[in-house]
């Protein structure tokens, strides 16, 4: 069982702590990179192909992997599944309040990555319009309506993905909350037990 955590905006692979820990202790391998630049300034796109090449190294070119993307990084890894040809090796991808449809902060921030999540951004649009990549895959997204990084709320929605409404009551406590943190680690593990 293979699962890689990829981090929101300003994190590093660290903020995954807590879920890490509760993850291994079930026996399930984690790698959490940090991907630079952490804020994404040169590109989600960037941040993507730095991900594929520290998964690569980590397990090789085709062992199969779970994706965890928090914020920003639900993005980065739907780039990687969707345009860098993981789509064959991913076998699950469970997406915390991630920018879907793009926040409005994102306008008050500078560089390339916070422009790709942007409402109606080019990037964003290309993503949601070839989503095909996901046909077969187990994919979840978690969100709370007091998240207040990913406005609107209801972007963090995904319209091929089992949705969570979680009343976490602010956008990082999502990494913490015990129903979510359980209920990811449950999915992969009864998901790797049955394949």
């Amino acid at each position: 069982m293979n699962v890689v955590f990829i981090h929101g905006i300003l994190d590093t692979g660290h903020i995954f702590k807590r879920m890490r820990t509760a993850f291994e202790t079930a026996g399930i391998h984690c790698l959490a990179p940090s991907l630079k630049p952490r804020d994404g300034r040169t590109g989600l796109d960037r941040l993507a192909e730095d991900l594929k090449q520290q998964i690569d190294a980590e397990f090789g070119t085709d062992e199969p992997i779970s994706i965890v993307g928090f914020s920003m990084g639900s993005i980065v890894g739907r780039y990687y599944i969707q345009e860098l040809g993981a789509h064959d090796r991913v076998k699950q991808y469970f997406s915390i309040a991630g920018p879907h449809r793009g926040s409005i902060w994102s306008f008050f921030y500078p560089g390339r990555g916070a422009r790709h999540m942007r409402p109606g951004s080019t990037f964003l649009h290309n993503l949601n319009e070839s989503a095909n990549e996901f046909d077969g895959m187990e994919c979840h997204a978690y969100w709370t309506p007091f998240d207040l990084m990913i406005v609107p709320q209801h972007s963090a929605l995904l319209p091929f993905a089992e949705n969570h409404r979680v009343l976490s009551w602010c956008h990082p406590c999502l990494l913490i909350n015990p129903h979510v943190v359980n209920d990811i680690r449950d999915k992969v593990i009864n998901h790797w037990n049955f394949v």
